[in-house]
């Protein structure tokens, strides 16, 4: 599994901005006021919108592939093995799909155990560009290992795959928030990546 990157810090003592996607302070950058527009545009399906429920809890914010692939469906699997644990710490799991499709949604959610988990749809990849996730290359979504971990996780491990019914080059990527703050990311190069999600529990800013 590939660790995440950890954004815990404000600006530093010089004033400059700690390496990562966005500063840490929502005031003052381009980059952050942008993200909280975004986030306080989509809202799940039960009406919350994703900036207010970042200021109520530390949210998982996890982009799938499209509802197809075998890699998404995968982590739906791996992310209801956590859901107590997350739970435990406060931290609450919210998906983010491609799909318009709410029943199609609900039954494949259901079917891995995370139909109670909230879940934004974003069929035009809104959100997915706000946080720079891209559309991969042939090769990062159907390159040699992709398709040698995509044989492992869709048979040997049972997954299945789909006919793509989303935009199938479509990159994912996890996210920690807290109060509108990303404070790890990771960020797929490929379709195939296996983030560790555990380390997304060790929560240093979530108080």
């Amino acid at each position: 599994m590939i660790a995440p990157q950890t954004y815990e810090t404000d600006l530093n003592e010089e004033g400059t901005e700690p390496s990562g996607s966005y500063r840490e302070s929502p005031r003052g950058s381009l980059e952050q006021n942008s993200l909280w527009d975004s986030l306080s545009d989509f809202k799940t399906q039960n009406g919350k919108d994703l900036l207010a429920l970042t200021h109520e809890k530390p949210v998982l914010l996890v982009f799938l592939r499209h509802l197809g692939c075998t890699f998404c469906r995968e982590a739906l699997s791996d992310v209801a093995s956590r859901k107590k644990s997350l739970s435990e710490k406060g931290i609450e799991p919210v998906f983010v799909h491609m799909s318009d499709d709410e029943a199609e949604v609900q039954a494949l959610f259901a079917q891995y155990g995370v139909e109670d988990c909230s879940r934004v749809s974003d069929p035009q990849r809104n959100l997915y560009r706000a946080f720079g996730l891209r559309r991969g290359t042939i090769l990062q979504v159907l390159g040699p290992k992709v398709m040698w971990r995509g044989f492992v996780s869709a048979i040997l491990k049972g997954y299945g795959f789909g006919m793509p019914k989303q935009d199938p080059l479509q990159l994912p990527g996890i996210f920690l928030l807290h109060h509108g703050k990303v404070l790890k990311d990771f960020r797929h190069q490929t379709s195939a990546d296996h983030p560790d999600y555990d380390a997304f529990g060790q929560c240093k800013g979530c108080e």
